[in-house]
C-alpha cells in the first residue's frame, strides 16, 4: 500500500519531466522518421525515443528519488508507527554525534546516487560526440 502511494505521490513530478523532454525533441517528426524507415512500434520505441527521452526520465528519477527519501507524513498515515522511515529514525538517535553522523552519511548517500545516475545518463551522450541522440 506504502509502494501504490508513493507512486501516486511522485506520479506528477515525473509525467512532467517527460513531457518536458517531449516538447524539447520533435518527437513526431522522428516516430514519423523512424517509421519510413521501416522501423516498428518495439524498435521506435527503444532506439528513437527513449534515448532522446533519458535527460527527463533521469530528472524525474532523480525528483523522485529526493521525494520519497524524505517523506515522513505519508509513511506515517499509511503504516503508522509499526515501521521505521528514515526521518523517523534520525529522530529517535540519541543528542549528539550520532544525528550528525547520520545527516553527513544521508547527505554523502544523496549526492553519490545523484552523482551515478547523471554520470551513467551523460555517458551515452559523451559517446554519441554531440550530446543528442537522433
Amino acid at each position: 500500500m506504502l509502494v501504490v502511494a508513493y507512486v501516486i505521490t511522485a506520479l506528477p513530478l515525473m509525467v512532467r519531466s517527460v513531457d518536458n523532454a517531449l516538447t524539447a525533441i520533435d518527437a513526431r517528426g522522428l516516430c514519423e522518421a523512424a517509421e519510413s524507415l521501416g522501423a516498428g512500434f518495439a524498435t521506435m520505441l527503444w532506439r528513437v525515443l527513449l534515448p532522446n527521452l533519458k535527460s527527463g526520465l533521469i530528472a524525474g528519477s532523480l525528483l523522485t528519488f529526493a521525494t520519497a527519501f524524505g517523506e515522513f507524513t505519508l509513511a506515517n498515515l499509511l503504516v503508522g508507527a509499526a515501521w521505521k522511515t528514515f526521518p523517523v529514525f534520525m529522530r529517535e538517535l540519541p543528542d549528539g554525534h550520532e544525528q550528525s553522523a547520520v545527516a553527513v552519511i544521508s547527505f554523502a548517500l544523496t549526492f553519490i546516487i545523484s552523482g551515478a545516475v547523471l554520470w551513467i545518463g551523460g555517458r551515452n551522450a559523451r559517446l554519441s560526440g554531440t550530446g543528442a541522440v537522433r
